[in-house]
């Protein structure tokens, strides 16, 4: 698809632990919900799959000025989604499958997840960090979706996994 670019080939990844996914938002309750699909992907021989959703909101009224919105959100949005697949990468030394969207967020992520050419086996999100509810992704997926999604929705606690990375970064600091 003109949409999505997939960096490794299919091919190699049918006999392996599928994909991980987990949406590129930039809220701390990604990189929750990324630092637990890093930890799971190397445990199960898996990989990751980060797809990036823009919204399609306010376009539709001034032709070309629409047109060069949408190509500088899309631009912004793939900078920002390979930036977070670098520092998988760095990081954990995966390579994952990326997947930028135009539209709504939750049809996406289920269109996403529909679609068995990505061997996506979990969604991974994480409750909101600041423990003051479950917060918006969360809240969509396990009320409103769970019973029609092909895959299991994992949410790990955004709470404490947000405490474990800032006990790991004081650690490296003092080490």
């Amino acid at each position: 698809m003109a949409n999505e670019v997939i960096l490794e080939e299919r091919k190699h990844r049918s006999t392996d632990g599928g994909a991980y996914l987990v949406v590129a938002d930039d809220s701390d309750e990604m990189q929750a919900a990324l630092s637990y699909a890093i930890d799971m992907a190397k445990r199960n021989n898996a990989h990751l799959a980060v797809a990036h959703i823009v919204e399609n909101k306010g376009f539709s009224t001034w032709g070309n000025v629409d047109q060069m919105m949408k190509e500088e959100l899309r631009s912004k949005a793939e900078k920002y989604v390979w930036s977070v697949a670098k520092k998988i990468h760095e990081k954990a030394g995966i390579y994952p499958s990326v997947h930028i969207r135009v539209g709504d967020t939750n049809a996406e992520i289920m269109n996403i997840l529909e679609d068995k050419n990505n061997d996506v086996r979990s969604l991974i999100l994480a409750s909101d960090v600041s423990g003051s509810g479950p917060g918006r992704l969360v809240t969509y997926f396990a009320t409103k979706v769970s019973g029609k999604m092909s895959v299991p929705l994992i949410i790990v606690p955004g709470a404490e996994l947000a405490k474990k990375e800032d006990t790991d970064k004081d650690e490296e600091k003092s080490a």
